[in-house]
Order: structure tokens, then sequence, then C-alpha cells
């Protein structure tokens, strides 16, 4: 069956679930391969109630419609802002399971239009624990699994762009240290969580 772009969006965003408020806000990650963003973003989501948006979702989803996403990498981020878009037109507040550091400027000027606030966390591990956690899960999952498909090569990508394109500090929001246990990982959400109330009172958390 022959999929069109729009098609394939309608699909995407038909699954998310509407939760219109009057204070709209994101939470996104600056952070490369392997620093624990899905793990901070399922954690930030159970305790916020908000849907998670991940590209991967979007490369699983061509798949499973049986196109090689490789060759349409330029229209998976292209629907990855579609769906953001779609998010703030409908008032929902979510997570952004995505590092957007290098994007940080269109982010903005999005959230900006339609006057909502996006919350930029920065993520922190010791190389060597990133490089193990990629280890690992390049070992144990295939390419049509439900995981991220970074690889060891994306993560000195990552940090040679990093270098290149310098995200500014005072955006940062807050910083968590993922290099720990998942205990210690929670206590931290938890305090970004009263950080982020503390910030926008009318949200009704």
């Amino acid at each position: 069956m022959n999929y069109s772009y729009e098609c394939i969006l309608k699909k995407l965003i038909s699954e998310i679930p509407i939760n219109s408020k009057d204070n709209v806000y994101g939470i996104t990650f600056i952070a490369g391969p392997g620093f624990g963003k899905s793990t901070v973003a399922n954690i930030l989501s159970k305790k916020l109630g908000l849907y998670i948006t991940a590209n991967d979702r979007i490369r699983r989803l061509y798949d499973e419609l049986g196109f090689d996403n490789y060759k349409y990498e330029d229209d998976i981020k292209r629907m990855a802002n579609d769906r953001t878009i779609y998010l703030l037109q409908n008032k929902t507040s979510h997570i952004i399971d995505a590092n957007i550091e290098f994007f940080y400027d269109m982010a903005l000027n999005n959230y900006n239009r339609y006057n909502a606030k996006l919350f930029f966390v920065e993520l922190k591990c010791k190389e060597e624990e990133v490089l193990r956690r990629i280890k690992n899960r390049t070992k144990e999952f295939g390419k049509n699994d439900n995981q991220s498909r970074a690889t060891i090569e994306d993560y000195y990508k990552y940090i040679e762009r990093k270098e290149q394109k310098k995200f500014p500090r005072e955006l940062i929001f807050y910083t968590i240290n993922t290099d720990t246990s998942i205990e210690e990982i929670e206590k931290q959400v938890d305090s970004l969580i009263e950080k982020i109330k503390m910030y926008v009172i009318l949200i009704d958390f």
C-alpha cells in the first residue's frame, strides 16, 4: 500500500491522548545517546501523567508500514515537529524524549508562537557508563525492537557536533545526573517537578 506523508502523520497523531488545558508546557532534554533520556522521560510521565513523544516511535511506524526509515530521516524530523505543533495547537502538555539542543531555536519559536513554556533538562553521565549502555543495547536489541538504535558511532558524532554548536547555558532549566541508581534519579526528578511547579504556579498539576 502507498502511504503519503499526511497519511502517516494522521496515523501517528491518532495515538495521542489530548488533554487540553490553558497552561501548556513541554519538557525536553539536552543529552546524547545513552544518557538516559527515556528513563527520565518515563519517570516524568508516570509522575505527571504526560504523553511522551519519541522519534523512535515514528521510525517504528515507518517499519510497520514497510518503509526503510533510514531513507526517510528528513521526513521523520519533519513529522516530529508537526506532532509537537499538533500538541501545542491542542493545548496538551507533553514530554519530548529526544535531544533537541541542535534545534532549540526552532523549538522555542514553536512554543512561543503558542504561548507555551519549554523546559530544557540537561542530563549528565560519565562517558564510560554511556558507552557501556550503548554496547549492551546493541547486543540485546535488534533493528526492529522498541529500543533506541543509537550506536557508539552516533555517540561520537554527537560529541563532535556538540563542540561545533554550543547550547546556551542560560536556557538549561535543570540538570540531572543519570550515572546513579534509579532511586536517586527519581529523587532528582521530584526536585525538577517541584521547580516546574514553582516556576509556573498556574499550571494545574
